[in-house]
């Protein structure tokens, strides 16, 4: 690590080419398997790229390799390739500043916290995760300072640990709670295929809970948290629409549509929900709002037409009701 460190120091006093000559030397350095160091020294080249040129492309194009690397490796060699990868973008992020540092520190704590799902006393991990988060507390405010600044503190307490010979427990990182999360809206999906709604539904929840308040995502897990959670608001609301418990189905539907306001699923079963409970005004708002995204689709028309069959019923009736207290 050491030798990684003092290359990254020497990166901005060198040529390009110079830099890529003692690039391929230190990654030989570091422990990544053999078969791995080639296509991982060619990733860490196009960040080095990316740094020397003020360019963003390269610098995506080789998070992406590194990650689908990590991704291929098999389970025996996890530890190695993902925890020299996280070193490797751990380094670079010391290049950078503002944003892109935490996105690629961001990036580094992923593959670091996978390597300590698989080995939780890898003493290089921990140190890394520890040095991780302190720099993010320094560089970030509010909410999040603190949270990293925890965070550090944690690891710290785990290398302590491990240095004492004493037993510990990690807490689940960000990437085992989404990891979680995904097995449990799995789980939760198979049990609504066979209509058992009330599991469904718990699970659904559960998912929801894993992936809420998470702080240590870069902006690509940003979007996939995002995009998940609507989805799991959105089964949630089926589930409780299936149990009749129209409230609390619009109470979920109106989470996903301050988030997205053109959901159109959303919109569609929150104006059902509404035309289900009689509020008859707001399920026309929200189902003809659906209609304006995709015109002409069957379920909306078949709902519209519903609604009106039920407003008209309602009306009849209230009118009835009116006239025989003038009867009386």
């Amino acid at each position: 690590m050491d030798n990684w460190k003092q290359f990254i120091s020497s990166v901005e006093s060198i040529s390009l080419d110079e830099s890529k000559v003692k690039l391929n030397d230190v990654i030989k350095q570091l422990d990544i398997p053999e078969t791995y160091q080639e296509v991982i020294s060619s990733a860490a080249f196009l960040l080095l790229e990316a740094y020397k040129n003020n360019k963003s492309a390269p610098r995506e194009e080789a998070i992406k390799t590194l990650t689908e690397i990590e991704k291929s490796s098999p389970p025996e060699l996890r530890v190695e390739v993902g925890y020299s990868i996280g070193l490797i973008l751990f380094g670079y992020s010391q290049l950078f500043t503002d944003q892109v540092q935490i996105g690629l520190l961001l990036n580094a704590s992923e593959f670091f916290q996978k390597t300590v799902s698989i080995n939780p006393q890898h003493m290089g991990t921990l140190t890394a995760l520890k040095e991780t988060y302190l720099i993010l507390s320094n560089i970030t405010s509010d909410n999040q300072k603190m949270f990293y600044s925890t965070k550090s503190r944690e690891f710290n307490k785990y290398i302590e640990a491990v240095t004492k010979g004493e037993d510990f427990k990690v807490a689940p990182s960000t990437y085992i709670k989404i990891e979680t999360a995904k097995t449990l809206k799995e789980k939760a999906t198979e049990f609504f295929k066979v209509g058992n709604i009330k599991d469904a539904l718990v699970n659904y929840h559960y998912a929801k809970n894993y992936i809420t308040g998470l702080m240590d995502l870069n902006t690509e897990k940003e979007k996939e948290i995002k995009a998940m959670r609507i989805i799991l608001l959105n089964n949630i609301a089926v589930c409780l629409m299936k149990q009749n418990k129209f409230e609390n189905a619009i109470r979920s539907l109106d989470e996903v549509l301050v988030e997205e306001p053109k959901n159109v699923k959303a919109l569609f079963r929150r104006g059902k929900s509404h035309s289900a409970l009689k509020n008859f005004t707001q399920a026309e708002n929200d189902l003809q709002a659906a209609n304006a995204i995709t015109p002409g689709d069957k379920e909306i028309v078949a709902e519209i037409a519903l609604l009106k069959q039920r407003a008209k019923s309602q009306n009849q009736r209230e009118g009835k009701a009116f006239a025989k207290v003038f009867d009386d």
